[in-house]
C-alpha cells in the first residue's frame, strides 16, 4: 500500500488562503480610503460654494444699505429744498401782501364803509372799522370772501351797534352815528401744506443664500 503525504499540499492551501484574505483586506482599505477622500472633497465643495453664497449676500445686502442711505439723504435735501421754496413763496407773497390788500381794499370796499385799524400777521389781516349799517358789511364780507382777492374765508368777528365815539373825534359824522365791526381775513397761502417726498420700492436682491 502507497502512502500520500498531505501535509506541505495542506500548508500551501492554507497560506494561499491567508494571502488572498490579505489582499482582499487591502483592497477593502484602499476602497474605504477612496470613499472617504471623495466624500471629503464633496463635502469641501458644497462649503465653499454655500460660503461664496454666503458672501454674494453679504455684499448684496451691504450694496443695499448703501443705496437707502443715498435715498434717506436725497429725501432729506429734497425736504430741505421744498421747505426753502415754500419758505420763499410766503416771503414773496408776504412782501406783496400790503400793497395787494390796498388794492383789494379800494376795490371791495363799499361806499360809506371806513377802516379804523388793521392788523396783519403770517395767517391774515384783522380789520376794524365802522359802517353805516350791517348790510354794508354783509356786502364788505361778500366782496372779500371771492376769488379775486387774496385773502378767503372772511371771517366776522363782531358788531356793535351805537355811537363810535364823541363829536369832536376825528371821526366823520357819519361814522359816528354807524356800527363798529371787526373781520379776520386769513391768507390763501397760510397753512399750505409741504409736499413730502415718499422713498421708492426697493430693489429686491437677486442673490440669496
Amino acid at each position: 500500500m502507497t502512502l500520500i503525504n498531505l501535509l506541505p499540499h495542506r500548508a500551501a492551501a492554507k497560506k494561499y488562503r491567508l494571502d488572498l484574505f490579505q489582499r482582499q483586506l487591502g483592497y477593502c482599505a484602499v476602497f474605504g480610503c477612496l470613499l472617504a477622500l471623495a466624500a471629503y472633497l464633496f463635502i469641501q465643495q458644497k462649503i465653499t460654494a454655500q460660503q461664496q453664497k454666503n458672501q454674494a449676500f453679504v455684499s448684496n445686502t451691504a450694496l443695499l444699505d448703501n443705496k437707502i442711505k443715498a435715498m434717506t439723504a436725497l429725501q432729506k435735501e429734497w425736504q430741505a429744498l421744498l421747505v426753502r421754496q415754500h419758505a420763499v413763496e410766503n416771503l414773496q407773497f408776504e412782501r406783496n401782501t400790503p400793497v395787494h390788500l390796498m388794492n383789494d381794499l379800494a376795490k371791495q370796499l363799499p361806499e360809506g364803509l371806513f377802516i379804523t385799524s388793521l392788523r396783519m400777521d403770517s395767517t391774515g389781516v384783522t380789520l376794524k372799522g365802522v359802517s353805516p349799517s350791517h348790510e354794508k358789511v354783509a356786502d364788505f364780507l361778500h366782496n372779500m370772501g371771492t376769488d379775486t382777492t387774496r385773502f378767503n374765508r372772511p371771517e366776522l368777528l363782531e358788531v356793535v351797534g351805537g355811537l363810535t365815539g364823541p363829536a369832536s373825534s376825528a371821526t366823520p359824522l357819519a361814522a359816528r352815528k354807524a356800527a363798529s365791526f371787526a373781520l379776520r381775513l386769513h391768507s390763501r397761502s397760510a397753512g399750505l401744506p409741504v409736499a413730502k417726498p415718499s422713498l421708492p420700492p426697493l430693489p429686491s436682491g437677486e442673490n440669496s443664500p
